[in-house]
């Protein structure tokens, strides 16, 4: 591809329809992940095939690089040539969008690479790709079939470069993504690039794989465990009523995305364990799974890991279950015909994801093993994101919950509040199960948990983050930023040892509010838009002012979203307004995710549309109706030069903002 030619894919923002009334509310801002994969090779296979089946060849490769970036939730934009766009992130963020993307691009170079061994056997002429992936904030518009782009930014364009300077055959991915996937990835740096339109070299890394990381309740325990005293003394109280009766009960820990869910999970089952339960764990993933019970295959191996029986203990030939996992399950199950079957549907779940029988037969089996297991032990099985199980799993989980009698048995669950979403039915109407939320910390044991990671410490495997002292403000920023969640903890505190800036918040975790922001309804999303607008605190009838004319009530909207804990009550009515409740977003974490994420000229009309609403309610009030048209000027300067509207509106800005001045003058 040449290079003129990529500039095409990014519009200018002021060619859009800037005129007031132009339909710019289906433009947002967004942070994804862009991945350009380029042909190399393709001139020569022109060249020796004819027109006709060099397209029948194209087609197969746009159908083979279109799969591998859809299996794992990307979005294909454009072809262009012999070149292909994607993105992830629209129309729905995911908050592991860039990893998503590293494995797609490690897809399409191996499904080409076996595609390239036929094409040449047929045709004698080799072809591969070259790969580039960049992740930043860009403009999306949903009127792409109107002939406008789908995305532009910076982002498309640094994406678009690297996939021209990345040799054939590998990746190239930029700082910002490699930021996001280092965890996960297998990386090697190369020499910054030097592209035109830059004005600095380009960091770039060569992507050569994802580790394959199982996730096991044994893994390492990442952030310290700060007061969780209550929560951990209601499981324990669970797991005691299950020994003493020999009963199965369903506990299930709700809790928002990074609030400690799993670590409790965790520090809970190693508590069991040395205690003498046999513990086993399961993670549902978001995607890719090889069948809707797959996840449990993990959690089969792990349980009779645990078992000794004849066949010697666990870990024997190539299988965790050794060399033959069929008689291994015979052996624990015992029994006849009946629990041999059994064994082949678990042997078969176990090593490949898929039991080959009916659901039902299969949950019978799985109801049959964890009876056996718990035989002469407590059971602790542990199953984790369960917010993205399939139906046929949770409805397994629930069979095992009503049917497992006679053994010590609990089910340990670890959900977000989605869950509840998609199966608000989930544990009511047994007397056997318990549901849990895991809260945010208190400001002071956020603080505690800053401290711990952030100041140095002897031992750095127990605050493996310290660098320095943290100044009393600088932790005050922190434990504010964070708001309790201890994921944001570490990954803010890993940011500021880094950039010393704790007002910075990491893509990570933005991602993360992002992709919670991005389930909501678009009347849901609308209101939240409308409130990120007004200030700390709105009305109702604040929200209606900014909501299109016959938008409806707001009120349905305002306690779903409360509801879905982005807003809560902020107080008593003001004195002023009797009887109109006021609401607060719960965090200003999701009050900016919310803002930034609208287009710079929709903020600008709406602070404007807002400050009209304000005079006609209170025209004394300057200095909230200057400040709305002041950040509208500001807005609309970031857009291009003053027009006739911006200079209008920085004018009344001026003024308001005058009279409050000589307001607070006249009050001394």
């Amino acid at each position: 591809m040449d290079l003129p030619s990529i500039d095409l894919l990014s519009f200018d923002l002021l060619s859009f329809d800037l005129a007031e009334g132009g339909a710019v509310h289906d433009m947002s801002r967004k942070t994804i992940t862009v991945v350009f994969c380029d042909m190399v090779g393709s001139t020569a296979l022109s060249e020796r095939l004819d027109a006709e089946a060099l397209r029948h060849v194209m087609l197969r490769y746009y159908d083979l690089l279109r799969a591998c970036l859809e299996r794992h939730g990307g979005t294909v934009e454009k072809f262009i040539g012999d070149a292909v766009m994607a993105v992830f992130g629209i129309p729905v963020v995911h908050e592991d969008d860039a990893l998503r993307a590293a494995r797609a691009a490690l897809d399409m170079l191996a499904a080409v690479e076996e595609s390239g061994e036929e094409l040449e056997r047929e045709t004698g002429a080799r072809i591969a790709v070259r790969i580039g992936i960049h992740t930043g904030e860009v403009v999306t518009s949903g009127a792409a079939d109107a002939g406008h782009a789908l995305v532009s930014g910076e982002a498309v364009n640094v994406a678009a470069r690297l996939e021209q300077h990345a040799p054939a055959g590998q990746i190239l991915i930029g700082a910002d993504t490699h930021g996001l996937i280092a965890a996960h990835a297998e990386t090697t740096e190369v020499e910054p690039l030097t592209v035109r339109g830059k004005s600095e070299p380009v960091p770039a890394w060569r992507l050569t794989g994802i580790r394959d990381e199982a996730r096991t309740l044994a893994g390492p325990p990442g952030v310290p465990m700060v007061d969780r005293g209550d929560e951990l003394a209601q499981l324990r109280m669970a797991f005691a009523r299950v020994v003493r009766d020999r009963s199965c009960h369903l506990v299930t820990l709700f809790g928002d995305p990074g609030v400690g869910k799993s670590r409790l999970a965790r520090a809970f089952a190693a508590e069991a364990e040395r205690d003498g339960a046999l513990v086993a764990g399961a993670h549902c993933p978001p995607y890719g799974s090889a069948g809707p019970l797959a996840p449990l295959a993990p959690l089969l191996t792990q349980a009779l890991g645990g078992v000794r029986t004849v066949a010697g203990p666990a870990g024997l030939g190539a299988h965790p279950l050794g060399p033959n996992p069929r008689a291994r399950l015979a052996e624990v199950l015992g029994g006849g015909e009946a629990e041999r079957d059994a064994a082949t549907a678990l042997a078969r779940l176990a090593r490949t994801g898929v039991s080959g029988t009916s659901f039902d037969e299969t949950r019978w089996a799985l109801q049959l093993l964890c009876t056996a297991l718990a035989g002469n032990r407590p059971l602790v099985a542990v199953v984790d994101d369960l917010h993205w199980a399939h139906e046929d799993l949770l409805g397994a989980l629930d069979h095992l919950a009503d049917w497992v009698q006679g053994a010590p048995v609990l089910l340990l669950c670890v959900a977000r509040p989605d869950l509840l979403e998609r199966h608000p039915q989930w544990g009511s109407g047994k007397l056997n199960a318990t549901a849990l939320v895991v809260p945010p910390l208190a400001a002071d044991d956020c603080r505690e948990l800053v401290l711990r990671l952030y100041e140095p410490a002897a031992d750095p495997e127990v605050v493996p983050h310290a660098t320095t002292v943290a100044h009393d403000e600088v932790v005050e920023r922190l434990v504010h930023r964070s708001e309790g969640n201890p994921l944001f903890v570490e990954q803010i505190v890993g940011m500021v040892s880094e950039s010393d800036d704790p007002r910075f918040v990491p893509p990570s975790v933005r991602a993360v509010v992002a992709a919670r922001l991005d389930r909501l309804e678009p009347a849901e999303r609308a209101v939240l838009e409308c409130a990120a607008v007004t200030g700390a605190e709105f009305t109702a009838a604040d929200l209606t002012a900014l909501l299109p004319p016959g938008a409806g009530p707001v009120e349905h909207a305002v306690r779903t979203l409360v509801r879905r804990r982005l807003l809560e009550a902020a107080g008593a009515p003001a004195p002023t307004e009797p009887g109109a409740a006021r609401w607060r977003f719960v965090s200003q974490l999701i009050r900016d995710e919310v803002y930034s994420g609208m287009s710079k000229l929709v903020r600008a009309r709406q602070h404007e549309r807002f400050a009209e609403y304000h005079a006609e309610r209170a025209p004394d009030g300057h200095h909230t109706i200057g400040t709305h048209l002041e950040e509208a000027f500001r807005l609309r300067l970031d857009l291009g030069p003053a027009d006739a509207t911006a200079r209008s509106t920085g004018a009344r800005a001026a003024d308001h903002l005058a009279a409050a001045g000589t307001a607070a003058l006249g009050r001394g």
